[in-house]
């Protein structure tokens, strides 16, 4: 339940910063400073988060019936998150 809550949580924020982001975009007239660049830094954080909580609902509904592939998919990414960690270890000579 958590895990679902928090992929639409990030689709609206996705969506929210996108919004304002354009709403800069459209109503200042003569940005000045930081102005300038943050109302495309929310277009992209917000095209990002959205994109990101999208593909994360749209996977979770397309393994739906199929709890053996979802077990497959799980144990995969454990195995790559182990990997990994082992990875990072080596590279700090532990």
């Amino acid at each position: 339940m958590m895990r679902k809550t928090r992929e639409y949580a990030t689709t609206i924020i996705g969506l929210l910063l996108l919004g304002v982001g354009l709403y800069l975009v459209k109503t200042i007239a003569d940005p000045q400073g930081f102005m300038r660049a943050l109302p495309f830094v929310c277009i992209g954080l917000g095209c990002g988060a959205f994109g990101h909580g999208v593909s994360d609902i749209i996977s979770r509904r397309a393994v739906a019936g199929h709890p053996d592939i979802q077990k497959q998919i799980d144990v995969e990414k454990k195995r790559r998150t182990q990997h990994q960690h082992l990875e990072s270890r080596e590279g700090k000579g532990i």
